[in-house]
């Protein structure tokens, strides 16, 4: 009986504490969690349900996000222009960055393109939007913008723009060391699905010519970039040199010395290609020409590293006193490195062998 009776006692307080019980599991809901399930995640409709309930709870200073949320259920269920509605209200009352893109978006798939193209714009006139404009967002928003306007041509050079700013640095660090974690890739293929335009951006090529991945298809993105139109010369040359290097990771000499003659005959005081050309020969076995290259760049370089690259190509062909000559060099520039002192010792032991070969 005494059981029964603080069972009941309790009841008052029980019941007062369920709104509160219901209000949290609508607030998970709203942010499209929803912990205990399997997928994790609400229905669309059931997400925008709990966001108007708890919204119906709040005063308007404390709106902003539950609407902006909402908005995205809208979205997901398809009905723009309830979307619209909602970020529209949501930066009324919070003006940030992430509602107004939102309202872009809902613009954008609601076919009003001169409406989100003019908030695009406000980008390069907006001081609070000044990262946007810096980072490549600005192109990138006109680029879905106008794809989806049907303005092709537009869309493929503000594309190219955003890809140049953006995306090829993306590919080379492996992802984006600011704000994004994730690959060039990823982000070209969200901007293939966004736009529905075909991989035909010559920036695209380059990105993936000097990105990670399997040697062979990066060769090809290569040969896309060098043979293609209208491709800047800068990026001509960045692609010829990648390639190269692609062609000696493979050792296909032949292959990797045409692309480094072409660079050096472009340009004669290209250094990165002259070094590479000298190790080529040097592993294609062509030992005069790769001293000789070596020998030009000491010449008009003095660069310590290259005669080093020297030295190392005479103890190689075991001409040993003008490999000591050049370590000897560099160690008086550099005294007291261990790792020389070690290299000169090496090469003269290589010397004296070589020179009482029965060791008498």
């Amino acid at each position: 009986m005494r059981s029964l009776f603080v069972i009941l006692s309790l009841l008052p307080a029980l019941a007062t504490s369920l709104p509160a019980l219901a209000s949290t599991t609508d607030r998970e809901l709203c942010q499209n969690r929803a912990p205990g399930r399997s997928h994790g995640v609400p229905a669309p409709a059931e997400r925008a349900q709990a966001c108007t309930r708890v919204l119906a709870t709040l005063p308007p200073a404390e709106r902003s996000h539950w609407l902006a949320q909402r908005g995205e259920s809208y979205r997901d269920m398809q009905q723009h222009a309830l979307a619209l509605a909602d970020h529209q209200a949501a930066f009324t009352a919070t003006s940030n960055a992430f509602n107004y893109f939102r309202i872009v978006e809902d613009l954008i798939a609601l076919g009003r393109f001169d409406e989100a193209l003019a908030l695009i714009e406000r980008i390069q006139r907006e001081d609070w939007l000044t990262h946007y404009r810096d980072n490549g967002d600005y192109h990138e928003w006109r680029g879905r913008a106008l794809a989806k306007a049907g303005r092709r041509d537009e869309a493929v050079q503000a594309l190219r723009t955003m890809l140049r700013q953006r995306l090829r640095t993306l590919i080379q660090s492996g992802g984006d060391p600011g704000t994004r974690n994730r690959s060039g890739e990823d982000l070209l293929a969200e901007l293939e699905r966004a736009t529905g335009l075909p991989t035909i951006i010559p920036e695209a090529r380059l990105s993936r010519c000097t990105g990670q991945g399997d040697v062979a298809q990066r060769i090809l993105a290569c040969n896309g970039v060098v043979s293609g139109d209208w491709v800047p010369d800068e990026d001509i040359r960045t692609a010829r040199f990648t390639r190269a290097q692609l062609h000696a990771q493979s050792q296909d000499w032949p292959q990797a010395l045409a692309d480094l003659d072409w660079l050096v005959q472009d340009d004669a005081a290209n250094g990165d290609a002259r070094l590479l050309r000298a190790r080529v020969k040097l592993a294609a076995g062509k030992v005069d020409e790769a001293l000789a290259e070596y020998t030009w760049l000491v010449d008009r370089t003095g660069d310590p590293q290259v005669i080093l690259h020297r030295a190392e190509a005479y103890f190689a062909t075991k001409r040993y006193e003008a490999a000591l000559a050049d370590l000897r060099a560099v160690d008086a520039r550099m005294p007291g490195n261990d790792r020389l002192q070690s290299m000169i010792r090496q090469v003269e032991q290589a010397r004296d062998a070589a020179a009482n070969p029965s060791g008498g």
